[in-house]
């Protein structure tokens, strides 16, 4: 679960977000849910400082809730500023290994039908997977030459 950092001052949005975090958790065991502190996470997203300003931590269940920088959530990872660095960078890692297992294949004189299915089924899926949501962000400035080959 991450925490939104919404406006508000310091102790106050601090309160407000304990309040919230505590009603979830009441939320959760009225309705038998039980919450696994030690996969939550806090990631907050604050576009108006350049330096994070330090902040207490959240509290679940009475266990603190470790805050990050980046988060991967279903796949997709998210980042405090959100400008999908992390994301690509993990994408293109994911990517190149495939690849090689492409070209591995095409060394050893295989059909081009079946490295086309090859392709398809795992390096594009991997690259098309979430692409609506960091696909807007892509400039030609960050575009990465390696990725057009």
């Amino acid at each position: 679960m991450t925490q939104p950092s919404l406006g508000a001052s310091g102790r106050t949005e601090r309160r407000s977000i304990g309040r919230l975090v505590g009603d979830f958790a009441a939320w959760c065991h009225t309705n038998h849910l039980q919450l696994n502190t030690s996969k939550t996470k806090e990631l907050v997203i604050d576009f108006g400082r350049s330096r994070p300003r330090p902040r207490p931590p959240v509290l679940l269940e009475g266990a603190e809730v470790e805050a990050v920088d980046s988060y991967r959530y279903l796949g997709l990872w998210l980042d405090n500023k959100l400008d999908w660095t992390t994301h690509t960078s993990h994408l293109y890692g994911k990517t190149q290994s495939r690849m090689y297992f492409l070209r591995r294949l095409r060394s050893f004189n295989i059909c081009s039908k079946l490295l086309q299915m090859f392709y398809q089924s795992v390096v594009a899926s991997v690259l098309f997977y979430t692409v609506v949501c960091w696909g807007g962000s892509i400039s030609k400035k960050r575009t990465h030459p390696d990725w057009i080959n």
